[in-house]
């Protein structure tokens, strides 16, 4: 009884399309491969979203984006690879009030469709980029 039970199981998983797999965080390279030279919009946690450039030279730049309009919250750092495949952004965050420096690290995974999430160092979704197109995007 207990092996037609198992069978029964193992053809419903298959039916299915099988266990759902865990995707795996991006590599150094594999992250350098994805935004280099790459404009992204990046969705945060608390409910900001950035559109984002990040330059083949490790330089990042952004604008906050409003409901759809482009606002003058400015970012610009750097980005860069860090230890365990980590993705790093230090940025100085300016609007007309204020000047913040920054430095955010965590790993990058797929979701499919050109969309990646990226977790923190506590392994927390952080954020969600989109790709948006190839070279800078991000309006002076």
């Amino acid at each position: 009884m207990m092996s037609k039970l198992i069978v029964a199981a193992l053809a419903a998983l298959l039916l299915a399309g099988g266990p759902a797999l865990a995707l795996e965080p991006l590599s150094g390279v594999q992250i350098k491969q994805m935004l280099s030279d790459r404009t992204f919009q990046v969705r945060y946690q608390g409910g900001s979203t950035y559109l984002i450039y990040f330059s083949p030279a490790g330089k990042v730049k952004g604008l906050l984006a409003q409901e759809g309009f482009i606002t003058k919250v400015v970012k610009t750092g750097s980005w860069d690879i860090r230890e365990q495949d980590a993705l790093c952004v230090k940025y100085i965050r300016r609007s007309t009030t204020h000047r913040r420096l920054k430095m955010k690290c965590g790993k990058i995974v797929p979701q499919g469709n050109n969309v990646f999430n990226r977790y923190d160092e506590q392994g927390k979704l952080h954020a969600i980029f989109t790709f948006v197109g190839q070279g800078n995007r991000v309006p002076e």
